[in-house]
């Protein structure tokens, strides 16, 4: 997806505090036809485009004064990654940095951090669930434990491995087991998570289809993993269509053909973690972006 975070940032002795003005996130997705040929499409593009120009008249709107932007594991991954970030760039005149996974997933957690009181004697699991890509932190408090970028972003996985529509229960198992194995491989558990956090596009749509609720209300809502069983059945049954009919009060527009995918990436991460619950965060890299920003000036 595409995002848009216009905020007002206020800057303390001790902390820099965030206050939302306008956001919102398009589906784009750029790494549609990453998995056959590495490349993003002239098509995603083009539609990115128009978003982007979309996003510009918002910022004018809204007198933004400090502007920055990034780019994550699309633009890390594919060929053309650096002649599509210098396109976007000239087309809003903002630089855009590359971000590595590792710094990726930093911003993520630093991100999570604003606005909110974190325990230092508790274990945290932090997980930001994308598209190509999905980020993993473990913390004790705010010191960073354990970082890892792994590549099971919704949309890699599902064009990876889903192929019927809906996806045939070997397609499910397939990717299921795949969805572990990196996991399992990538992540060692030194010590249980006392606290879990999740952030991206899928995870505020599971909180809106469960709890009803606008995306607005989602943050800090706590998803059990009995619910997102649920969930993920119910998604089994159904085509990408029939997922955005049923949902589609609750879903931006593109979001069903990755949304089955992120509950199960979801559902593994609480597997792995052996968690029961699982708190749902609006604030992610673009919070810890702006944080990061502000804390250099």
């Amino acid at each position: 997806s595409l995002r848009l975070l216009i905020a007002d940032v206020t800057r303390s002795t001790s902390s820099i505090r965030i206050s939302p003005i306008f956001r919102s996130a398009r589906i784009n997705q750029l790494g549609h036809a990453l998995h056959a040929d590495k490349i993003i499409s002239s098509e995603s593009i083009a539609q990115s485009q128009e978003i982007l120009s979309e996003y510009l008249r918002y910022i004018a709107l809204h007198n933004c004064i400090t502007l920055t932007a990034v780019a994550t594991s699309v633009f890390r991954d594919s060929l053309n990654g650096s002649e599509t970030k210098e396109l976007f760039e000239k087309q809003i005149n903002i630089p855009i940095t590359i971000l590595t996974g590792a710094q990726e997933a930093r911003l993520f957690f630093e991100g999570i951090c604003v606005n909110r009181s974190i325990d230092p004697k508790l274990v945290y699991g932090c997980f930001d669930i994308g598209g190509g890509s999905t980020e993993c932190i473990v913390s004790h408090g705010k010191t960073i434990v354990q970082c890892t970028s792994l590549p099971i972003g919704c949309l890699r996985s599902k064009h990876g491995f889903l192929h019927k529509n809906p996806p045939s229960i070997d397609e499910i198992s397939l990717l299921t087991r795949h969805i572990h194995d990196i996991i399992k491989k990538n992540i060692v558990i030194a010590q249980p998570v006392s606290s879990s956090f999740a952030f991206g596009g899928t995870i505020t749509c599971l909180a809106r289809i469960i709890c009803k609720k606008s995306a607005e209300e989602t943050e800090n809502i706590i998803l059990t993993k009995e619910q997102l069983l649920t969930t993920c059945k119910h998604f089994s049954l159904l085509s990408d269509t029939e997922i955005g009919i049923t949902f589609g009060a609750f879903l931006d527009k593109g979001r069903e053909t990755v949304l089955r995918t992120g509950t199960i990436i979801a559902l593994e991460l609480m597997n792995h973690f052996n968690l029961s619950t699982i708190t749902v965060t609006n604030q992610g890299i673009l919070f810890g972006t702006l944080k990061q920003l502000f804390e250099s000036i």
